[in-house]
């Protein structure tokens, strides 16, 4: 940990851990994200789970992180990102393999480019 901690931060490296967690590969049984307070502990914001593809999403995901923390997301974001407790004793109905629907993929026209790099990223 320290090792990658030189490479990408290292100012960081030599500071002591004041907690230290192994990170599992996450996911939810519908693949979605969440991004909501804890039902049962309101002071508790979870924004992740992972869902198997998140690192692909990091550079946009922070715009959508503070529209909810801020309570500003679109209701169906809102919506499709809760926290869900109904879950349990549930078989997923996730199958990571596309079949969850979504456009096919394409190439996005100029106007659609334009309207996500003139978009503020995240950078290491």
């Amino acid at each position: 940990m320290r090792a990658g901690l030189r490479e990408i931060v290292p100012e960081l490296a030599d500071r002591p851990f004041s907690k230290v967690a192994m990170c599992w590969y996450t996911d939810t049984p519908t693949g979605d994200f969440i991004m909501d307070n804890h039902p049962d502990y309101t002071n508790l914001f979870i924004g992740g789970a992972g869902c198997g593809h998140a690192f692909k999403f990091l550079p946009v995901l922070g715009e959508y992180l503070a529209k909810a923390v801020r309570g500003e997301l679109p209701q169906s974001l809102a919506h499709k990102w809760r926290f869900r407790k109904d879950y349990q004793n549930q078989k997923d109905a996730f199958l990571g393999d596309g079949s969850r629907g979504g456009p096919a993929r394409r190439e996005l026209s100029g106007k659609e480019r334009a309207t996500y790099e003139s978009r503020a990223t995240a950078k290491l």
